[in-house]
C-alpha cells in the first residue's frame, strides 16, 4: 500500500493513500442538448488518489512522497454549498514527471 507523510505543528505522521485509475468520458451516444445519453469510460494511464488525514489543519502543511517534498495550504471546503457550513480541511497535490506540486 502507497503512503505519504504529513507534517503540522512539529509533528509528522504516515497516513494510506488509496489510488484508482484515472478515466475519462469517451464515446458519448448524445445528439442533442436535450437527449438523454451515454457515455463509456476509458482509462487515461493515470492515478488519482485519497487520504483521510483527521485533524488536518486549515493552515499549510508540508507534505512528503516519493522522496519529494512539498507545502501545500488546505482549505475549508463547501460541499452543500456556502450557506450550508464548511466540511472538513481539503489539500490537492499534483504529482507527474515535472515532480509533485
Amino acid at each position: 500500500m502507497t503512503s505519504l507523510d504529513v507534517c503540522w505543528n512539529g509533528s509528522c505522521h504516515t497516513y494510506p493513500l488509496t489510488s484508482n485509475s484515472e478515466t475519462v468520458a469517451a464515446g458519448a451516444t448524445c445528439t442533442g442538448p436535450a437527449d438523454a445519453c451515454m457515455a463509456r469510460m476509458r482509462e487515461t494511464g493515470g492515478k488519482t488518489g485519497f487520504a483521510m488525514i483527521p485533524g488536518l489543519p486549515a493552515a499549510p502543511v508540508q507534505v512528503i512522497f516519493a522522496g519529494q517534498t512539498a507545502t501545500v495550504a488546505p482549505e475549508i471546503r463547501y460541499p452543500n454549498g456556502p450557506d450550508c457550513g464548511g466540511g472538513g480541511p481539503q489539500g490537492q497535490l499534483t504529482v507527474d514527471e515535472k515532480g509533485m506540486r
